[in-house]
């Protein structure tokens, strides 16, 4: 990746670090390792230095080259992203099992792991696990000025104990606060860091795990949950594989939160369902695809069944991430392109149907189904 190449010198491909690998810049603007440089100094002599990338030849000793401070932090980043490895089967362990409490990678999923348990990406539980750890820093900061303060007072005059008691009060009160936190950092014990990816999951990689992927809807209403839906994805597709990655949160945003829309031709033939507006990070609404490329039409269309989930973007990217689910079927109607297909759950999409409003119905929850 571009990040990847960034943070290495151009000459050994050895991630920049303090010592004679610290990033040094040429005044042309390129940038290697102090390492490299110095073999570069030696071969050139009486104080010269030709850049490996322009080729353009300085007269500027080694010491006296600045370091790229910022490619050096950048660099010290990468390395503590790198996800923790598998030591069984050598894959990132980017999915979390929440009955295991454990980090697993793609093959752990069908290598001795129970059956039934709910996988999730990892990643998420990573960023709540930074988001507790950076407040148990802020409340020990607070606690050790607490302290500080509590015996300098103690130590100062009989006529501030008053005082003193005012600050104990607040000891005992922020330390209660830590132990909770304290409780919840230790219910994800063991997820470590792993890597802030934005890449796609290659299709090598799911097509280990299998054929045809199950995931799972939960739906909800004003709190309460209503059930899950689960569908089988036709794994050929891309849409298929978008689908996915929406229901997985892999590429960023995940359908958690996202409302039922609306009923189309409700009480006839080809009635169906349409959702898919995802929440972005900014609280706003959308159905923008997150893969290109995605079928429609043509060869990719398929008859109105009941339970078939199919796109609903209109062709339009802008709307990729739409979806729809077929209630009731027409012989002689068909949508664009069937992805997938309702394999439990279809009853509760029809109870759905009647709810009035349906853009009450809430996803609550979305995921992987190990078989």
């Amino acid at each position: 990746t571009g990040m990847n190449e960034a943070v290495r010198c151009g000459v050994c491909c050895e991630v920049y670090c303090e010592g004679t690998r610290e990033p040094r810049m040429l005044p042309c603007g390129h940038t290697f390792c102090r390492s490299c440089l110095d073999v570069n100094q030696s071969k050139c002599g009486g104080g010269h230095l030709t850049c490996l990338t322009c080729p353009t030849k300085h007269q500027v000793s080694l010491q006296h080259l600045p370091i790229s401070f910022a490619l050096l932090d950048l660099a010290t980043n990468y390395n503590d992203s790198q996800p923790e490895w598998c030591s069984v089967h050598g894959d990132g362990l980017n999915y979390w099992c929440r009955e295991c409490k454990r980090l697993l990678c793609g093959l752990c999923l069908y290598t001795g792991h129970p059956l039934g348990h709910q996988v999730t990406p990892a990643r998420a539980l990573l960023h709540k696990k930074r988001a507790i750890t950076s407040q148990l820093a802020n409340i020990n900061c607070i606690v050790e000025k607490v302290k500080q303060h509590t015996v300098a007072i103690f130590h100062d005059t009989v006529s501030q104990i008053l005082s003193l008691s005012r600050w104990t009060g607040r000891i005992t009160e922020v330390e209660a606060k830590v132990a909770a936190l304290t409780a919840q950092q230790d219910d994800i014990t063991g997820v470590e860091a792993v890597e802030d990816y934005e890449h796609k999951l290659s299709r090598m990689e799911l097509k280990i795990l299998c054929d045809r992927p199950e995931v799972f809807l939960e739906l909800g209403v004003e709190g309460r949950c209503l059930g899950r839906v689960y569908i089988q994805l036709w794994w050929h597709l891309r849409r298929a594989h978008h689908f996915l990655a929406l229901c997985l949160g892999t590429l960023g945003p995940s359908y958690v939160g996202s409302n039922f829309k609306n009923v189309v031709n409700k009480g006839e033939g080809k009635e169906h369902v349409q959702a898919g507006d995802y929440i972005t990070p900014d609280g706003s609404k959308s159905g923008q695809g997150l893969m290109d490329n995605l079928e429609w039409g043509g060869e990719h269309r398929g008859k109105a069944r009941e339970g078939v989930v199919a796109g609903a973007s209109c062709g339009s990217q802008n709307l990729d991430a739409c979806f729809l689910i077929c209630t009731i079927a027409h012989p002689d109607r068909h949508f664009k392109c069937p992805f997938g297909q309702v394999v439990s759950g279809l009853r509760l999409v029809r109870q759905v149907v009647n709810i009035d409003p349906i853009s009450q119905v809430t996803i609550t929850d979305c995921g992987f189904v190990t078989l």
